[in-house]
């Protein structure tokens, strides 16, 4: 082919390849587009994408004050929200229904609380509700005396406070709280000189004041000590872990408190609403309930009036007959104070600089109890306090010693441990006597003897009788009323309101 041609295959060559260059660049310029677009649909797929608004909790009560006992309704006003939790402030579960009901068993003010959410965000809201007591129409319009702010006597007043009925505590001493006393400068945690354990379990805490839920509002600790020894005077041998986890097994749970004590639960419950109506320093000497009306008179001459008397003395004060009964006891009822083993008791609380004992020493002894135990037991605390618990027996052995008992105390555990009891103590100690104070005369009911029928008469219907004596016998499958208890003294002294009033 000649040039004049005009159609050289090398020019073929060159528009061919300026045509595959421009297709190049379309597909280049395709593939851009296509990237591009994804990247418009990528971001208005994400820019573009709706949020839910924000939520607005609300809620309205059906009723803001009620009784004990009423059901509240809590209707949901909330906006945006696809679930809900609801806290009613009493120690109860938590609830995700949308509008619930719900019923209070104990008088208060109560916080209830609503937290509305959605995938992006939540909002609290809280209300207060007031729940208020309706007693049972009772036909009891008198007046009532309680002798004795301890347990019982404090748990009576609280129940005829709700009820609305006249009362006055007359107290022997200048403090309310009996056998529950404590302790908080001692050591880094506060040490019940009293009743220590909760002997049941911790649910009790809030059956006793009427709330629910099996968690108390305290933080308590379950006392199975395994690390455990037992002294015969001479021989000292622990006793093997296995037996103690098969005791624990078979025996039922106790507990402690662990940052707080007896004292504080009954001070907290019991005796701070009650408190203004209890007269401090007010020794009963004589009841006489011969009359229409029973009299209280107390120590320094003072007569109170009174329709109704309870008496929440220990047995120690009874069997001393200190109070004078006019006309006197029923005889049954005498017997039945009187065969009412009430021992004398203290308790030793001794501090030192290393810790050298086990958890538990239970030493033999002819009647009572005397044991040594790490009072800081599962406390998390930096103190180290052995305590020393005695009734009975060795309790009258350490009465004769006056003022030796800690040294006597100090050479026991000397030969124990090699002289270690007397190289870390610290040279600081309290000693609690109840058997020899006045107003106690002893230290507790013994769980296993069974209260007698007639110890609970009522003479002539005036005149009453509470405390922890009075409640039932040990039964391992039920220990909410254990005998010698804190808890048997305060439901003791609701059972008598109950007879006052029924």
């Amino acid at each position: 082919m000649s040039q004049e041609s005009g159609c050289s295959f090398s020019n073929f060559e060159f528009y061919f390849n300026i045509h595959i260059g421009w297709l190049n660049k379309i597909q280049k310029v395709k593939n851009l587009n296509i990237i591009l677009f994804a990247l418009v649909v990528l971001l208005c797929t994400v820019s573009c994408k709706k949020e839910e608004p924000a939520v607005t909790a609300c809620f309205t009560p059906s009723v803001t004050e009620a009784n004990v006992g009423d059901e509240i309704t809590f209707t949901n006003c909330s906006e945006n929200a696809i679930n809900y939790t609801w806290d009613f402030g009493d120690n109860s579960s938590i609830i995700t229904d949308e509008s619930p009901k719900h019923t209070y068993t104990v008088a208060g003010e109560y916080i209830v609380e609503m937290v509305a959410a959605n995938d992006n965000s939540t909002n609290t809201t809280s209300q207060i509700i007031t729940i208020a007591i309706t007693s049972p129409p009772t036909s009891f319009e008198g007046n009532v005396i309680i002798v004795g702010a301890g347990a019982a006597g404090l748990a009576a007043a609280k129940k005829l406070e709700e009820k609305g009925i006249s009362y006055l505590i007359l107290e022997a001493t200048d403090h309310y709280g009996g056998r529950i006393q404590k302790n908080d400068e001692f050591a880094d945690f506060p040490i019940d000189l009293g009743a220590e354990w909760i002997h049941t379990d911790k649910s009790i805490l809030n059956e006793l004041i009427g709330q629910t839920g099996t968690e108390p509002d305290v933080e308590t600790i379950l006392y199975q000590p395994t690390d455990v020894y037992e002294f015969d005077g001479t021989n000292y041998e622990q006793i093997p872990v296995i037996f103690m986890e098969a005791f624990y097994a078979d025996y039922f749970k106790e507990y402690k408190f662990k940052n707080t004590t007896w004292y504080d639960y009954i001070s907290e419950n019991f005796a701070q609403p009650v408190e203004q109506n209890i007269v401090y320093n007010a020794k009963v000497s004589t009841i006489d309930y011969s009359g229409e009306q029973v009299t209280v008179t107390t120590e320094d001459g003072t007569d109170y009036q009174a329709d109704k008397v309870i008496s929440t003395v220990s047995v120690g004060v009874l069997k001393s007959n200190f109070i004078n009964f006019i006309p006197a006891l029923p005889t049954a009822q005498i017997a039945a104070i009187e065969s009412i083993e009430f021992l004398p008791g203290l308790k030793l609380f001794m501090k030192f600089s290393e810790k050298f004992y086990p958890d538990v020493i239970t030493c033999e002894t002819p009647t009572g109890e005397k044991t040594y135990y790490d009072v800081a037991y599962h406390k998390e605390a930096n103190d180290h306090v052995l305590g020393l618990l005695s009734t009975g027996t060795s309790t009258q052995a350490y009465y004769q010693l006056a003022n030796s008992i800690v040294d006597a105390v100090l050479a026991e555990l000397d030969g124990i441990f090699d002289g270690a009891a007397s190289q870390f103590y610290t040279g600081d100690y309290i000693l609690k006597d109840w058997g020899q104070q006045v107003s106690t005369l002893g230290s507790w009911t013994s769980p296993q003897e069974v209260c007698p029928e007639d110890l609970k008469i009522s003479p002539e219907e005036k005149v009453y009788f509470a405390g922890a004596t009075f409640g039932a016998v040990l039964d391992v499958d039920d220990t909410s009323n254990i005998r010698g208890s804190v808890q048997a003294a305060i439901l003791s002294g609701y059972d008598v309101v109950d007879k006052i009033t029924e």
